[in-house]
């Protein structure tokens, strides 16, 4: 689903990895991590966690990103209870206003709702 989602953007990829984060990043030679925050509640574990690695790898700077404030209150969690505990009652054009097309196409597929 996140392959279909970023296709657009050619710049992005995708790739897993195990462990640190910070780690992750110096194996990759990169200089900085880039961390969304939806809510000012995240902010005080993303600020102890970028803290953490900036003593684990001095050189990498984390970017804190804010989320546009129509989408700050939405998270995989919260759309997946909707579906699911809604029955099929919320539709796709709801879902829409929430997720990419493509999400809510997924959605469909698999919990054959909307």
């Amino acid at each position: 689903m996140l392959e279909a989602v970023i296709e657009p953007y050619p710049q992005a990829t995708i790739d897993g990895y195990t462990g640190l984060t910070v780690h992750y990043a110096q194996e990759r030679g990169a200089c900085a991590i880039v961390r969304g925050l939806r809510e000012v509640s995240d902010f005080e574990w993303e600020f102890k966690m970028a803290r953490m690695n900036q003593q684990i790898a001095p050189d990498i700077d984390t970017l804190f990103m804010m989320a546009n404030t129509q989408y700050a209150h939405i998270s995989s969690t919260l759309v997946m209870e909707v579906v699911q505990m809604g029955q099929g009652k919320v539709g796709a054009e709801k879902l829409r206003e929430m997720v990419p097309a493509i999400v809510v196409e997924f959605i469909k597929k698999k919990f054959d709702v909307l």
